[in-house]
């Protein structure tokens, strides 16, 4: 029973450090997403971008099966609030592109009604001399 009760023992003080090294894993790794998405921000086009918001749902999956300490809650808040603030910054650039994009496209459609207009206009008018 000594036995026992000594296994028992060992096989919790040892899974205690993994326990608290999985932890530190889910920290550190959203600590390097930030870092990736400090970097590459502005090179991620659709697709790459929707395959971060992933990563991230699944690094915040991780986070959210441990318990952590303020100190540690505290560092990963400042870190999700990076993260939202770059998808937030990289989703507004993607939005003014394509409200450029349109306000282009309506100045052409405008400027291709006036000419349309104004050759319906030339051509309507008889000859005076």
């Amino acid at each position: 029973m000594r036995r026992i009760y000594l296994f028992l023992s060992s096989a919790v003080f040892l899974f205690i450090p993994i326990s608290c090294n999985s932890e530190q894993h889910a920290v550190n790794e959203l600590e390097k997403f930030v870092e990736y998405l400090q970097e590459n921000s502005d090179e991620l086009d659709g697709q790459a971008l929707e395959e971060a918001s992933q990563r991230y749902a699944e690094i915040v999956e991780k986070l959210d099966s441990h318990v952590y300490d303020e100190n540690q809650l505290e560092q990963i808040g400042r870190l999700k609030g990076k993260c939202a603030a770059l998808f937030a910054k990289r989703s507004l650039r993607d939005a003014e592109d394509g409200f450029n994009e349109f306000l282009n496209e309506a100045g052409g459609f405008v400027q291709g009604l006036i000419e349309s207009f104004t050759d319906d206009t030339d051509q309507s008018e008889p000859d005076m001399q």
